[in-house]
C-alpha cells in the first residue's frame, strides 16, 4: 500500500461554481483528476485529502462530488477545509458516505500507520492576522492538532503522518502548529489551501527539524496525486 496526497478539488459536479476564473489550468479540471488519478494510484492504495472537497452548501448536494471520489481508484481519507461548508458534522457525513474516511478530532488507522489531521488556520505571524477574529480560532485548532494526535499516541503508533488544511510553517519558520508536530515526533506532513503562481513562491517543502513537508494543492502539482509513501522501501517522501 502506497499512499498518496491531493488537496483542494474544489469540485463542483452539481453546482454553478467553474473555476476557470483561477486560472486556464481548471478548466475541466475533474476530468484531470480522474485521468491521472486512476493512472498512479491502484485500488490498494491511500489517498489522503486534506480539505477543500466540494463547493456544495449542503450534504445533499455534496453527493455527487463525494460519489465522484468514491468512484476513483483506492481508499481515501478527508479532511474538512475551510471552503466545505457541506461537512455539517463528522458523524453525519460518515453516515452517508460509507466509501469515504473521514477525520475530525481523531484518526485514521491502517498497516499500523496513524493518518492524523486538522484544518489548521493563519498564525499569529502571518500578516493578516487578526487577534480579535483570528485568535480564537488559532488556538482552537492547536487543541485539535493534539487531539488528534493524542489518539495516534494513546495507540502507540509512531508512523504518524499529519494533514492540515492550512500551512503548518509560516514561509519555512517555525510555528506553534509545527512545534506540537515535532513534539509528537511526525513523520510527514502535507498541507494545501495555497493556489496561484504568485502564491506558491513563499510555500516550503522538504525537511524541517526532522518533518517531511509537502504542498499538495491541486493546481500546484497539476491535478495529479503525488505518492507521499513508499511501501515497498516503508520510506516518506
Amino acid at each position: 500500500m502506497d499512499i498518496y496526497a491531493l488537496s483542494d478539488l474544489h469540485l463542483s459536479l452539481g453546482q454553478n461554481k467553474s473555476m476557470d476564473i483561477f486560472g486556464a489550468e481548471w478548466k475541466n479540471h475533474h476530468l484531470k483528476i480522474q485521468k491521472n488519478w486512476n493512472s498512479v494510484v491502484k485500488s490498494c492504495d491511500l489517498v489522503l485529502i486534506p480539505g477543500d472537497i466540494s463547493w456544495a452548501m449542503n450534504i445533499k448536494d455534496a453527493e455527487i462530488d463525494c460519489d465522484f471520489i468514491s468512484n476513483l481508484n483506492g481508499r481515501k481519507v478527508l479532511l474538512r477545509g475551510n471552503h466545505d461548508y457541506w461537512w455539517d458534522s463528522v458523524s453525519k457525513v460518515r453516515s452517508r458516505f460509507k466509501d469515504l474516511n473521514f477525520i475530525q478530532n481523531d484518526m485514521f488507522v491502517i498497516e499500523n500507520i496513524a493518518v492524523c489531521g486538522s484544518r489548521g488556520w493563519k498564525t499569529p505571524i502571518d500578516e493578516s492576522f487578526d487577534e480579535n477574529t483570528d485568535r480564537k480560532i488559532f488556538e482552537r485548532e492547536l487543541i485539535r492538532y493534539r487531539l488528534s494526535l493524542d489518539c495516534a499516541k494513546r495507540q502507540n503508533i509512531e508512523n504518524i503522518v499529519f494533514m492540515s488544511h492550512f500551512p503548518i510553517l509560516a514561509n519555512g519558520c517555525e510555528t506553534e502548529f509545527s512545534n506540537i508536530l515535532e513534539e509528537y515526533k511526525v513523520k510527514k506532513a502535507v498541507y494545501g489551501h495555497i493556489h496561484g503562481k504568485e502564491n506558491f513562491k513563499n510555500i516550503y517543502e522538504g525537511m524541517k527539524n526532522g518533518i517531511s513537508y509537502s504542498l499538495v494543492s491541486a493546481d500546484y502539482i497539476d491535478f495529479k496525486p503525488i505518492k507521499i509513501y513508499d511501501s515497498e522501501v516503508k520510506t516518506w517522501l
